[in-house]
């Protein structure tokens, strides 16, 4: 499903995966804001991605969304192909699609694991292979964004920590193979942030993670995050790759 505003001419282009919710949602908007044309694929939440179509819009963005499931790679080519043909190549590409089960790994179910690592990793990776051409043509960038489950692990979060913690091999490999071409490759890795992903925790346990763990004092938000993917495709950070950098208010590690 395609939901088109009009085609990019002559502006730096964005590609990002999970776009339509927390923090694809905002990095969108973020890159909207600085004058990109906004390429994204989201997997369900047609309502979501019409809503998302509509805020760009209104910034004047060129824009287009397609649907696709990203652990299947031949669904990540055809959607990367479709947003190719209606805004151009890609200068940045973000992986941030991710989705998460909290269980035991003696309790987990297979299929939950093998969709868990698909999207997670499989998914960045399939994009990456996809973007590279075009990222070396215009010396652009990728972003992964990865978590700190990634960095330390956490309990009855097995799988996902492992998929993250992937993200973040896989980062700094591509940094060092794609340094060479200009292309720099750097991961966000987000620590306790106020989205979907971690809605199943109640306030009082939030309260008690926010207390416990993080010396700032607060949850991050999905901004937060979209602030320092935007800083990394700037300019600004043109002799910065290979980095994993958190946003997570100091968490415990």
């Amino acid at each position: 499903m395609s939901q088109i505003k009009l085609y990019n001419i002559g502006m730096k282009t964005v590609f990002v995966t999970g776009a339509t919710r927390g923090i694809g949602r905002a990095i969108a908007l973020r890159f909207a804001r600085g004058g990109y044309a906004v390429g994204g694929v989201y997997r369900r939440a047609d309502d979501d991605a019409a809503s998302l179509v509509r805020e760009l819009g209104e910034l004047g963005c060129f824009a287009s969304l397609q649907r696709a499931d990203i652990g299947d790679p031949a669904q990540c080519e055809s959607a990367y192909r479709a947003l190719c043909d209606t805004l151009g190549l890609p200068d940045v590409l973000i992986n941030n699609a991710a989705i998460s089960t909290t269980s035991p790994l003696s309790f987990a179910d297979d299929k939950d694991i093998a969709r868990t690592l698909a999207v997670d990793l499989g998914g960045t990776i399939a994009m990456t292979k996809l973007a590279v051409p075009a990222l070396v043509e215009k010396r652009g960038c990728v972003i992964d964004v990865a978590s700190i489950w990634g960095e330390v692990g956490a309990s009855c979060e097995s799988v996902y920590s492992a998929a993250k913690g992937g993200v973040i091999a896989f980062t700094k490999a591509m940094a060092k193979e794609l340094a060479p071409s200009g292309v720099r490759v750097n991961c966000i890795s987000p620590g306790l942030i106020d989205t979907d992903m971690n809605a199943r925790l109640s306030e009082d346990e939030k309260r008690e993670l926010v207390e416990e763990r993080v010396p700032l004092g607060r949850m991050g938000t999905a901004q937060d995050v979209a602030a320092l993917a935007y800083f990394l495709a700037s300019d600004d950070a043109s002799y910065i790759t290979g980095q994993v950098i958190g946003v997570d208010g100091g968490f415990g590690r």
